[in-house]
């Protein structure tokens, strides 16, 4: 057992640290030479690149699209690395852009400073015309500094006819996701596969054989008693007090096991509540604290587990600091398949043998007989807009419908030519009718750098998504992660959140860091509630229960 040396915290204030703790995917330019020119597969009777030709047929949008114009588009969207520049001619982008006559030119927006550097081309008036809208909260101040423009029925049905069936044969009740005052500004942007499946809690199963663990923890005290020795018995044998058990992401796990998840549950009475207000939060914060002050817990939590770069990588457990996270997605930690992925593709770089170890245990029964980890909503918070410049241009603004619509609600094949690439130059199917990449375009980053993976796929059906990873089903389900995970029971808007969001966040946030570093005691935690409550906290339970019984 090694005697550690704790590294203290900054003497900093907690609303300084409000941003750091826990909260629960170019173009145009000069022609390439014809050898390396994309061919545009020919246009079906259905699709955009054949109505925009003969738009005056008797469903013509209020404003079709002028023959042979070349519209050039400014895109923001999810992004792994930085889109290629259109003199570097990265081949998705073009290969659209030939197929639809136009000039897509990415935003590059780096995802860790999103809002930092989004907020700032709005702000000089850079508004992009397809706008990646990340929640609700955001489309409300959007629409409110005139930003958005209106997505009306006519230009919905007529220019993106495939999606709007889409949502109206499988999901209807999505129809006014987007809508403000009985206007739409954005149309879900994610129907998410992964979210029949929990997040993850991943284990170093060969820590858990050097300090002598023979089977997964199961109850809560199994759990702490693994979590103690990863921070006390030197699991990776190097003869340095330099482990723990767990970071910023690893506390998620203890909020589960106490029933006190930072989302909205169902009581007995019907009525639902926030997870950091039911009773056991102060038992789980009494622990976390005991646990920082003994060294299990991280002393340097507050930063986070992810150092930069893709955000679903938790490079305190990639690099052997601590021995426990929940951190990413549970394919994110997919060592079953043969191309690795994020997290298990950096740890194959210093330590595949751990990587080959790894334990993905359920979620520990807690002291009162509750266990769960969170599990994704099937429609992401994410939303397809579109600036509201477009609308002074409707023309153009139909072009750019008809583009997404042909990438998102038309086929298979045309997601996977945005998602993928071009088929046969960067993917292929095999003898089982799965997409598979090519060897030399595996890397995501690589991917997203020509415009693939989730640039262009502004709208994500499920079916589209779930049959492009069949091996992240086969782990989801060798692991169970189906089992114990617990959707958020609301996830609506109502008006106190947006207007009180911000300082109720703060709150939440400052708290936890100040008892769980002994700043505060832990019964501040009552004093807390107080002031939660008193800073608009009341009236967003109220209008969210409201809300929430109106729908049932």
């Amino acid at each position: 057992m090694y005697a550690k040396k704790r590294r203290l915290l900054p003497a900093i204030t907690c609303a300084a640290l409000v941003l750091l703790l826990l909260a629960g995917c170019t173009g145009g330019g000069t022609t390439p030479p014809a050898a390396t020119q994309p061919a545009a597969p020919a246009a079906t009777a259905a699709s955009p690149a054949a109505t925009a030709a003969a738009p005056a047929a008797a469903t013509a949008a209020p404003a079709a699209p002028a023959t042979g114009e070349r519209y050039t588009y400014t895109w923001v969207a999810y992004q792994l690395a930085p889109i290629k520049p259109p003199e570097e001619h990265p081949k998705v982008i073009e290969y659209f852009n030939q197929m639809f006559n136009v000039d897509i030119r990415i935003v590059n927006i780096e995802n860790n400073k999103w809002d930092e550097i989004l907020n700032l081309k709005l702000a000089s008036g850079e508004v992009p015309d397809r706008m990646k809208t990340n929640d609700f909260v955001r489309l409300q101040k959007y629409v409110d500094q005139d930003i958005l423009a209106e997505i009306t029925d006519d230009m919905y049905k007529t220019n993106m006819p495939n999606t709007y069936q889409r949502f109206q044969t499988d999901h209807k009740e999505y129809n006014k996701y987007g809508t403000i005052d009985g206007k739409r500004y954005g149309i879900a942007g994610t129907f998410n596969f992964h979210a029949q499946f929990r997040s993850p809690i991943v284990v170093r199963g060969d820590w858990m054989s050097n300090v002598g663990i023979a089977k997964e923890a199961e109850t809560f005290d199994e759990f702490e008693t693994m979590l103690r020795k990863f921070a006390t018995d030197d699991p990776d044998k190097n003869g340095k007090a330099d482990t723990y058990g767990l970071s910023k992401d690893g506390i998620i796990a203890v909020y589960g096991a106490y029933g006190a998840l930072n989302q909205w549950y169902v009581e007995s009475d019907g009525t639902i509540n926030l997870g950091y207000l039911r009773p056991h939060m102060k038992d789980a914060l009494g622990k976390l604290a005991q646990w920082y002050k003994d060294g299990v817990l991280d002393p340097e939590f507050i930063t986070g587990e992810n150092q930069g770069g893709y955000w679903a990588l938790s490079h305190s457990f990639i690099n052997s600091r601590i021995g426990m996270t929940t951190h990413g997605g549970y394919y994110h930690w997919n060592n079953d398949r043969d191309i690795a992925f994020a997290n298990i593709q950096e740890m194959n770089k210093i330590n595949p043998d751990a990587a080959k170890k790894l334990s993905f245990p359920q979620p520990p029964m807690g002291p009162f007989g509750e266990r769960a980890m969170p599990q994704g909503q099937l429609v992401g918070t994410d939303l397809c807009s579109f600036g509201i410049q477009l609308q002074d241009d409707p023309a153009k603004y139909a072009k750019l419908m008809q583009v997404i619509d042909y990438i998102s609600g038309t086929s298979m094949d045309n997601h996977l030519a945005a998602y993928l690439g071009i088929k046969g130059e960067m993917w292929d199917y095999n003898e089982k009718n799965e997409a598979v990449q090519k060897p030399d375009w595996t890397d995501g980053n690589k991917l997203s750098a020509e415009g693939g993976h989730t640039v262009l796929t502004a709208i994500t059906f499920e079916d589209f998504d779930g049959n492009r990873e069949p091996y992240s089903i086969k782990f989801g389900n060798l692991y169970n992660f189906k089992e114990n995970g617990l959707r958020n029971a609301f996830t609506g808007n109502v008006p106190s959140w947006t207007k009180y969001s911000a300082d109720l966040n703060k709150l939440y946030d400052e708290m936890q860091i100040a008892i769980i570093t002994g700043d505060k005691p832990l019964d501040f935690y009552d004093e807390f509630v107080k002031q939660w409550m008193a800073a608009g906290g009341e009236q967003y339970i109220k209008e969210a229960n409201e809300a929430y019984a109106a729908a049932q």
